[in-house]
């Protein structure tokens, strides 16, 4: 059985390229998000656009964005939620842009997250921290980490946020602590 061989084809995987040439508002891609009907969101420094398999309908301040520079995408509730540098933009089901910017205090900072937890909105940012939707208004959270990375709503367990500090989890109450990797620390 040692003599004999198998032949193996190797798997092919087919890539297309898009560029502006094809439509897409920018080159630079930072974040992508998928709807319920199959339209792909493609988030860039020059806007937004929602792809079809065909072609690319863009979007940007023009049209009610904050601002064109898209950094993160995420679909809740049925709308599509863009963060920007300096806040975010609510894409509704009539294609109405409803736009939450910064405290005026703050520096901008780049959105790094976006999810609902406990019924709100919780938005994270690369170096002003995390940040809440209430009262229409983005509310900044005292006592949180400056640089997030990422969120992660586990439903159940709390609100994990993934920071250069470390781990942190929200608890229902709101209480938000670091995780302890070692017993001791």
């Amino acid at each position: 059985f040692s003599l004999l061989t198998f032949t193996v084809f190797p798997q092919r995987y087919s890539f297309i390229n898009y560029s502006t040439s094809d439509g897409l508002s920018q080159s630079q891609v930072n974040a992508l998000a998928q709807d319920s009907l199959g339209y792909l969101w493609v988030g860039t420094f020059g806007g937004l656009a929602r792809f079809n398999g065909t072609t690319f309908v863009n979007y940007s301040k023009l049209d009610g964005l904050l601002n064109n520079r898209v950094t993160f995408l995420e679909f809740l509730g049925g709308k599509l939620f863009v963060g920007h540098d300096n806040g975010i933009s609510i894409l509704d089901a009539n294609n109405n842009f409803k736009t939450f910017s910064f405290p005026e205090n703050t520096t901008p900072s780049n959105v790094t997250g976006i999810t609902k937890f406990n019924e709100t909105i919780f938005v994270s940012t690369n170096g002003q921290g995390l940040f809440a939707l209430r009262s229409e208004e983005l509310q900044h959270m005292a006592k949180t980490p400056q640089r997030i990375r990422a969120l992660l709503n586990t439903q159940g367990d709390g609100l994990f946020i993934a920071s250069r500090e470390g781990v942190f989890n929200m608890n229902n109450q709101g209480k938000i602590q670091k995780i302890s990797v070692f017993p001791d620390e």
